[in-house]
C-alpha cells in the first residue's frame, strides 16, 4: 500500500512553512500557501480580454495576436516550499 503526503523541502525547513491541507472532506485538491512573496501576473494587464473577444466572435487572428498570446499564457512556477511524497507501507 502506498501513503501519499507532502513533505517541506529541507531549504525552507526553518521558514515556518503549513503543509498542504483538503479545505472539506469532499474537496477535489489542496490548498497550498506560497513559500515567499510572488507575483503573479494577471492576463487581464495583456489586451488579452481583446484577443478572447476576437476569438468569442469568430474573427480571424493574426500571427501577432498569436505570439502576443503566447507571451501572455506562460507558465509560472510558484515556490511553495513544498514536496509531494509517496512511500511504501508494509501493512
Amino acid at each position: 500500500m502506498k501513503k501519499r503526503g507532502f513533505e517541506i523541502v529541507t531549504k525552507y525547513a526553518e521558514a515556518d512553512l503549513t503543509l498542504p491541507v483538503r479545505s472539506t472532506a469532499n474537496s477535489a485538491g489542496y490548498d497550498f500557501a506560497c513559500s515567499e512573496d510572488f507575483v503573479l501576473p494577471s492576463i487581464w494587464h495583456y489586451n488579452f480580454v481583446r484577443l478572447f473577444r476576437m476569438i468569442r466572435n469568430g474573427k480571424p487572428l493574426v500571427d501577432d495576436d498569436f505570439e502576443r498570446a503566447s507571451k501572455t499564457l506562460k507558465p509560472f512556477l510558484v515556490p511553495t516550499g513544498i514536496k509531494a511524497t509517496c512511500k511504501m507501507m508494509n501493512i
